[in-house]
C-alpha cells in the first residue's frame, strides 16, 4: 500500500457524517438512486435475467435482497445480481479517474453488506475499516468532483 493509499484509509475510517460535506453527500445519493433506478430499469434484460437464475439458486443464507424481484440470496450473490443489473446497459455511471462505473461495482455491494450487517449505507460506508483501493478511488473521485463524463441523468 502506498503512502497516500495509507493516509486515505486512515481519513476514511476516520471519517463521520459530521465532516462530509454537504455536496459530496448530495453526490453520493445521486449515485445511489441513479444506480437502483438502473437495477429496477435494466433487471429484466435477458442478460440480466441469466445471471439472477444462475445466482438464485445459491445455498447459504438469505441476507441480502435482489433488486426489484425481492429474492433473499447470500450477500454475495444478491450483490453480484444487483451489480449485473445496474452494469447491463450502460446506463450507469463512467468514472475517467478511475476508469470504471463506480456506481455499479460500489453500490450493490454496499448496499448488500449493509442490509446483512442491518446498516444504514451511510453507516457502512463510515464503519468499514479495511477499505478496498477502489472503494479510496471512489472518496477521491467525489472529493475532486470527477464526474463530469457520468452518462446518466442526475436525479432532480
Amino acid at each position: 500500500m502506498t503512502e497516500e493509499t495509507r493516509k486515505l484509509a486512515s481519513f476514511a475510517a476516520d471519517l463521520t457524517l459530521e465532516q462530509v460535506p454537504e455536496p459530496i453527500r448530495a453526490i453520493a445519493i445521486d449515485l445511489l438512486v441513479d444506480q437502483l433506478g438502473i437495477q429496477i430499469g435494466c433487471a429484466h434484460l435477458p442478460w440480466a435475467q441469466a445471471v439472477r437464475k444462475t445466482y438464485q439458486h445459491a445455498r447459504g443464507l438469505e441476507e441480502a435482497t435482489v433488486v426489484r424481484y425481492g429474492d433473499k440470496l447470500p450477500v454475495t450473490s444478491a450483490a453480484f445480481i444487483n451489480s449485473t443489473f445496474g452494469h447491463s446497459f450502460e446506463y450507469d455511471d463512467a468514472n475517467p479517474l478511475i476508469h470504471g462505473h463506480i456506481g455499479g461495482e460500489l453500490i450493490p455491494p454496499l448496499l448488500a453488506l449493509s442490509e446483512r450487517d442491518h446498516l444504514s449505507g451511510l453507516e457502512a460506508i463510515l464503519k468499514i475499516r479495511r477499505v478496498e483501493p477502489q472503494a479510496l478511488q471512489f472518496c477521491a473521485a467525489l472529493a475532486n468532483r470527477e464526474l463530469k463524463d457520468w452518462h446518466s441523468a442526475r436525479a432532480k
